[in-house]
């Protein structure tokens, strides 16, 4: 027996050895061919690049720039380096290929045109086209996240659907059975259950009627803002962050009736990550490719500047597009040259430079500084006119501003507060004041609007703003599944000459803000050459104008 054991061991020991060394040979195989259809992908990949680049500098040697060298090998790009890294390796290849042509002896204007490029610098063009690029990489990125997150919320709405289809037909189930054993009981007792019903409808009835004076005063409150809502429900639809941002919403404010979605906000604090990296990437898209590239490279090299205070008199009297076919870059000019003029003289004034003392002058600084840059950039941009101070706001504060299309209807897009310095900062971002002053312009519109059986604009948004010391805050307020507050950007005004660089923000954060009115403005103008409604269109919400 002990032999036999011995045996049977030896012969187990002998498979094990077997199997292992079949794993290895098919291991060693499966990697063997890995590396070579790496290999073969590599020299696949270098012969594609070798190709094109020699495709590239086949053309006409006029034709030849790092630029077009560039776009020529884009799609050779490395999706998964860093722009930084791609930078490195495709002008080091521009370089190196230069240089062979350059030896190349054998053609004499080949190598001289070669060597006049190799010492030429990089100009604005390649710094634009890698700015470019990193826009549009960054674009699809988000578009592609986009897409997971909305797929994998598809899956957790299915997921869900599922059970909750479940939990219904548990609870059906089990209402069944309580129904089969009240039968019963009714059976067995059916005196009772007849006072029990009876006794169960009066105390219905009375408690309905105890309940009927508050269900008709909350009604009053709440029915001109849910009409409108029903309105715009109709007419304009909910984006897909906001979809996912809804739901949240109504688990911590069952009774809200704005969102606000600001940098600042806590709401936006509690969205689950995933949600508020959706509404951000939204808001990017909205905001941060109003801004052209030439715009920007025209602020950075202008605000780069070391002057002195005669200078910049003298640059901004002189400052002109330097493109006469760009509409966007000669409103920037002229908004510049219309408010910049102010703060060189605050400046120039040393130490009574008002912008240093901004704790005690509010009114000073709002109607000398802020004010007229946003007029300025309404004007400009989106023809919509502007009015500030005292005199001209009637049992307002002094500080602030409103803005509307001159026309007849002279709708208020634009309202802007001042909050004092001493103000705590919590008062400035809660915003309750300027939230609700939107909110109600909002309203106001849209009730003209069905009033006049008009059309309302696709786009449809009211603009607002807060100054708090130094700090402008630039939002705007549409509808999207429900009210929403959106934070355009904020900025710091400068103080003295040390942050001239710190303006190309400060403009931009304007800009931003008034090509948004620009694109509401147009929309409006869209809306009034369309057909007039029929009477029965918006017939189910004509009870706004009650």
């Amino acid at each position: 027996m002990q032999y036999v054991a011995q045996m049977t061991y030896l012969r187990s020991r002998k498979l094990q050895v077997r199997v292992l060394s079949s794993l290895a040979t098919t291991t060693l195989v499966l990697l063997t061919t890995c590396r070579q259809a790496l290999s073969s992908m590599s020299s696949e990949s270098q012969k594609q690049e070798f190709s094109s680049t020699e495709a590239y500098f086949a053309t006409p040697m006029k034709e030849w720039s790092q630029r077009g060298f560039l776009e020529a090998m884009q799609p050779q790009f490395n999706d998964n380096s860093k722009v930084k890294v791609l930078k490195k390796i495709w002008t080091r290849r521009y370089m190196e290929h230069l240089k062979e042509i350059a030896r190349d002896r054998t053609n004499k204007e080949r190598s001289a045109g070669a060597l006049l490029l190799l010492n030429q610098k990089p100009g604005y063009k390649i710094t634009e086209f890698w700015n470019m690029f990193e826009k549009k990489r960054s674009h699809e990125r988000q578009q592609l996240s986009r897409l997971r997150m909305i797929n994998a919320t598809a899956q957790r709405r299915e997921e869900l659907a599922k059970k909750v289809g479940m939990l219904t037909a548990d609870m059906n189930k089990n209402q069944e059975d309580n129904g089969n054993m009240k039968r019963q009981r009714d059976d067995d007792d059916e005196g009772g259950k007849l006072k029990s019903v009876k006794m169960e409808g009066e105390d219905s009835q009375k408690s309905s009627e105890e309940n009927l004076d508050d269900d008709e005063k909350e009604e009053e409150v709440i029915q001109g803002d849910k009409t409108i809502r029903d309105i715009l429900d109709y007419a304009y639809v909910s984006s897909d962050a906001m979809d996912l941002i809804c739901p949240v919403y109504g688990e911590h404010y069952p009774d809200g009736t704005l969102i606000d979605l600001r940098l600042d906000s806590p709401f936006l604090r509690k969205l689950p990550e995933p949600v508020a990296a959706s509404y951000l990437a939204e808001m990017d898209t909205i905001t941060e490719l109003l801004i052209p590239v030439n715009v920007h490279q025209f602020l950075v090299q202008f605000f780069s500047q070391h002057l002195t205070a005669t200078e910049w008199e003298s640059k901004i009297d002189d400052l002109q597009s330097p493109n006469e076919d760009d509409p966007l870059l000669i409103a920037v000019v002229r908004i510049l040259r219309r408010t910049l003029p102010r703060f060189i003289k605050a400046f120039s004034l040393g130490g009574y430079n008002p912008l240093q003392g901004i704790g005690t002058i509010e009114r000073t600084h709002l109607n000398e500084f802020v004010h007229p840059c946003l007029d300025a950039a309404l004007w400009h941009l989106a023809k919509v006119h502007y009015e500030y101070g005292e005199s001209r706001i009637s049992n307002r504060n002094t500080t602030d501003g409103v803005g509307f299309i001159p026309n007849a209807d002279k709708f208020q897009l634009v309202h802007v507060e001042g909050s004092r310095p001493p103000a705590k900062e919590e008062k400035v971002s809660e915003g309750r004041k300027i939230s609700h002053g939107l909110k109600s312009k909002y309203a106001k519109i849209v009730k003209e609007m069905i009033k006049n059986r008009r059309r309302l604009p696709k786009q449809l948004a009211v603009f607002g703003g807060e100054s708090s010391h130094l700090r402008i805050y630039l939002y705007y307020l549409d509808y999207c599944g429900n009210y929403r507050l959106n934070e355009v950007d904020n900025a710091n005004l400068p103080r003295d000459f040390s942050e001239m660089e710190d303006f190309v923000y400060f403009y931009e954060c304007i800009l931003k803000w008034g090509l948004l009115v620009q694109h509401v403005t147009k929309s409006f103008d869209e809306a009034s050459t369309e057909k007039r409604l029929t009477r029965l269109s918006y017939a189910h919400s004509l009870r706004v104008n009650d």
